[in-house]
Parts: C-alpha cells; sequence; structure tokens
C-alpha cells in the first residue's frame, strides 16, 4: 500500500464518501467533513496530488486516482472491522465506537484486521462463539458496565 499519513488517510476517506453520496467531492463540502478551512485542504490535496493520489485543480472538484481509491477503501474497511468489532463483541456503545475506530484505522494492521474479521465470523457462526458473546454481554450487566 502507498504511504499516507493518518491524516492524508482521512482526507482519502473523506473524498470515496463524498463520491459515493453525492458524486463530487469539493473543497467546501471537505473542508466541512473536517471541521477545517479550505485553504487547509486545498493545501492537503496539492501533496495527495502529487503522491498521485487525487486528481485536484482549483476551483474543480477533486477525484480519487486508482491508487487513492485503493488507499481510501482499505480506510473504510478497516474503520468497519474495528467498529463492528467493539460494538458486537466489546459491546462499546455506538459513538464511542465510531470514535474509537477514526483513531484505530490508522494504526491497526491489515493482519490484525483479517484477525477481527475471523473472530467476528466465528462468533457469528459457531455457536460457541455465540455462547461466548451472550456470556461477555451478561457479565457486562453483572459488572453494570453494560452501554
Amino acid at each position: 500500500m502507498l504511504n499516507a499519513s493518518p491524516t492524508q488517510e482521512d482526507y482519502l476517506e473523506v473524498i470515496l464518501r463524498l463520491l459515493d453520496q453525492r458524486g463530487n467531492a469539493r473543497v467546501r463540502d471537505i473542508a466541512h467533513e473536517l471541521a477545517v478551512h479550505k485553504s487547509t485542504v486545498s493545501a492537503a490535496l496539492r501533496v495527495l496530488a502529487a503522491k498521485n493520489l487525487v486528481s485536484y485543480a482549483p476551483y474543480e472538484a477533486v477525484s480519487l486516482t486508482p491508487d487513492g481509491r485503493n488507499v481510501a477503501e482499505a480506510v473504510l474497511r478497516r474503520h468497519a472491522m474495528i467498529k463492528k468489532f467493539l460494538v458486537e463483541v466489546l459491546a462499546v456503545p455506538e459513538d464511542s465506537a465510531e470514535a474509537t475506530a477514526c483513531r484505530l484505522e490508522h494504526h491497526v494492521g491489515p493482519a490484525v484486521v483479517q484477525r477481527i474479521e475471523a473472530f467476528l465470523s466465528f462468533v457469528h457462526r459457531s455457536p460457541s462463539g455465540r455462547r461466548i458473546h451472550s456470556e461477555f454481554r451478561r457479565y457486562l450487566r453483572k459488572k453494570g458496565k453494560a452501554s
């Protein structure tokens, strides 16, 4: 995978979401999503364009290059898997799981994501996995730590 910083990954993730939701990604929309100034977005897009991760020209919509799309999709997959693990296995409240997944997605490697995915599959398919899941939730309720 191409080398992108966590901040650059956040930009790519937002651009991909905007493209999927609205069909385009503009500097002002990216700035709004990330709660930063438009000038900050423009500077970041120039860096991403230099890395061949986005196609960007001032006052034009932004698009992802194939490499940029690959990075963004990988980040979204990691994010979704981490959030799912936090919510479904650890019973972390949804909003807390979302915020935590945003931070962890940049630091969890592919092997860990694959292991999380395998564990989730096990929990959902295996009678013993489902039982452990139920027992853990019961344990949390008993300890007063349930969401």
